[in-house]
């Protein structure tokens, strides 16, 4: 059984990490946001403690991933990469946005019918690399999609000189740039295994991919917005505002067709 305990720390340690993150951005308090990201770090064991505890209690009986709550790896990833960006990048103040996204999962987990360890579960049939790889893909390109509103927020302000709160705490472009195509790059690598995952998937069930009603053809549709974006980046050398908005739209495109496909079928 998933370790319900371990679960419901993890969720007030990731919520008041979040809360502590907001305070230290609206007051510019970096001893706030150092105890924001070590409230963090505690929600990442808990998270992973938990996770093992499920592992470990049934492993003999074969892994049952049929109330595994698969959504708040989200948060669990997101929360990683910001960390480790943030010790690359020396980022302060702005955590609370990078987790917002990944706030609402939790927040549908908590407040769904089937309480808190089902939540959202995928059928056991769902559970293969399929599911790993766009899982990953979402999370990384999560910090994509907030990094990309950044830029184009802190490059508007340079333009206009407006030196304002949002530009005092907001990372600068070059930072805000790297952080963006290294969380892009991994966001695509990912796509691109999930899809081939999902072929390889397909076709172990004797199945063809675009067979029926084709509403597996959508998961190409987020690949070759990205596949645009990687153009014009090799074209600009930088991020830049055309490339930010393509960004910000893929990432969109991205989260429908995750929750689409997942409707449409249970893999």
């Amino acid at each position: 059984m998933f370790s319900l305990f371990f679960l419901k720390i993890t969720v007030i340690l990731y919520f008041l990490a979040a809360g502590v993150y907001l305070f230290s951005f609206v007051n510019k308090d970096e001893k706030l946001d150092l105890i924001g990201s070590f409230i963090l770090q505690l929600g990442i064991l808990c998270h992973l403690i938990s996770i093992g505890d499920y592992v470990a209690s049934t492993y003999d009986a074969g892994l049952d991933f049929n109330h595994f709550p698969f959504l708040t790896l989200i948060y669990f990833i997101v929360a990683v990469v910001y960390l480790m960006y943030r010790h690359k990048y020396k980022v302060k103040y702005v955590g609370f946005f990078y987790l917002l996204i990944p706030l609402l999962f939790l927040f549908m987990g908590i407040s769904s019918k089937s309480g808190l360890a089902d939540f959202h579960s995928l059928s056991p049939d769902s559970i293969h690399f399929y599911s790993v790889f766009s899982f990953l893909a979402l999370s990384l390109l999560t910090v994509s999609f907030v990094s990309s509103i950044f830029y184009l927020t802190q490059n508007s302000r340079l333009k206009n000189k407006s030196f304002d709160f949002w530009f005092h705490r907001l990372p600068d472009l070059k930072t805000l740039d790297g952080m963006t195509y290294g969380s892009t790059l991994l966001g695509f690598i990912f796509l691109t295994l999930s899809i081939l995952s999902g072929v390889v998937h397909y076709h172990g069930k004797g199945m063809k991919l675009f067979s029926g009603n084709g509403h597996e053809g959508i998961i190409l549709l987020p690949w070759l917005a990205y596949v645009i974006y990687f153009q014009i980046r090799a074209y600009q050398g930088k991020l830049g505002k055309r490339l930010s908005i393509i960004a910000i739209l893929s990432y969109l495109i991205q989260l429908v067709v995750v929750f689409a496909m997942f409707g449409f079928h249970r893999y």
